[in-house]
């Protein structure tokens, strides 16, 4: 699990202007307790600390306007509203995910949240 410290933009954005990726810096998380709410950081060195992506984050692009956001919501056309924007995954919010060696031998992790879309109508 992975606590989410803090976010970036990426600049990568739908037909609406609309941000659709962020770069996430996390900590690694263990389970400190029974029940909900039960989870506290690694300390320095025992675990994770450093970039992450979301895999749902990871299909976008900044060339389409059918960016679907892996639920068939095609966000940059005529039905849906440009009042309407992807959500990055909150900031102190904890999720699985795996930590990846890139082949340079760089280590991120990819988390599996779920993605929300927010607005008024």
């Amino acid at each position: 699990m992975f606590r989410i410290k803090a976010k970036a933009r990426t600049g990568l954005v739908d037909g609406n202007g609309n941000d659709v990726q962020w770069i996430y810096t996390v900590w690694e998380q263990y389970k400190s307790g029974s029940g909900y709410g039960s989870w506290s950081d690694l300390d320095v060195g025992a675990g994770f600390r450093g970039d992450a992506y979301n895999h749902l984050e990871d299909e976008q692009d900044d060339t389409s306007t059918n960016v679907t956001f892996n639920y068939n919501i095609d966000h940059g056309g005529a039905d849906f509203p440009a009042s309407m924007a992807m959500q990055s995954i909150k900031v102190g919010n904890t999720w699985p995910g795996t930590v990846v060696t890139n082949p340079d031998g760089s280590q991120e992790a990819w988390l599996s949240p779920y993605q929300s879309v927010d607005g008024t109508c």
